[in-house]
């Protein structure tokens, strides 16, 4: 449904409570871009449930973490992915911050994690999930830089 707001700036209304706004006098060229508008905007990412796998044990097994870096950061961030992990996490899965929300090996923060998991592609993850937690790190890197971590 289009506003009000942008359909006043295009054409005078007639607003009769209770019923629908009537346009009147509009030439249909001139709200084609009301539709291209429309069209343009992305669609929100559909979250799907993933199924969850029983926790790890804790630290991870170096071999693993190295492939989970290895899978989801370029070559020349390994070394970043490698240094803020086991940082913020000392590789620990179940890593959780006894002063904040901060979780998982990456420390995401609880009230961002659900948003975020979504947009990288891993909606409905337990933030607790080796991959997604780290597979959600390399996307907020590279969509937003290492300013995320305290560790550096």
């Amino acid at each position: 449904m289009i506003p009000q707001l942008i359909l006043s700036l295009v054409a005078p209304l007639v607003i009769t409570p209770g019923a629908v706004p009537a346009v009147h006098n509009v030439h249909p060229d001139e709200t084609a871009w009301i539709e291209e508008i429309k069209e343009a905007r992305p669609e929100p990412p559909i979250i799907m449930p993933r199924a969850y796998a029983p926790r790890p044990p804790a630290p991870l097994a170096p071999e693993y973490v190295e492939a989970l870096i290895q899978t989801y950061f370029l070559e020349a961030d390994w070394d970043w992915a490698r240094r803020v992990g086991r940082c913020e996490s000392g590789w620990d899965a179940n890593a959780k911050n006894p002063n904040s929300s901060a979780s998982g090996l990456f420390q995401h923060l609880a009230r961002y994690w659900e948003q975020r998991s979504a947009w990288a592609g891993w909606g409905g993850a337990d933030i607790f999930d080796p991959e997604a937690n780290v597979a959600v790190a390399a996307w907020l890197y590279y969509d937003g830089g290492p300013s995320h971590w305290v560790c550096k």
